[in-house]
């Protein structure tokens, strides 16, 4: 069986950059919060932001994509942070564990 969330074909900032729409190639569509994005960084700052407990700014939005190749995207958070770098397969990892319901956390 095919995984829903395998093959990731679109990426969108939402209107406010709230939130990012994540299609992929199995039909699944996801939208995933920016702070959920902050939280899911794998940057040195983002690690040291999850292993410290700090919390994602109440009126965080996603300001800005920048492409990585052909298998990831910077995203750039309204704080400044603009230091994460996620692949698509984790883009897919946090699409599909939201749909089930569960954590964020990558």
């Amino acid at each position: 069986m095919q995984n829903r969330f395998d093959t990731l074909e679109e990426i969108r900032r939402l209107p406010g950059g709230t939130a990012l729409r994540l299609a992929f190639s199995g039909g699944a569509v996801a939208e995933m919060p920016a702070s959920d994005l902050w939280r899911a960084c794998r940057s040195a700052e983002g690690v040291l932001r999850q292993l410290h407990g700090v919390a994602p700014p109440s009126d965080l939005t996603i300001t800005a994509l920048q492409a990585v190749g052909d298998y990831a995207v910077n995203i750039a958070f309204s704080d400044g942070d603009a230091r994460g770098i996620y692949p698509f397969s984790l883009l897919g990892q946090l699409a599909a564990r939201a749909s089930a319901g569960a954590p964020h956390a990558a």
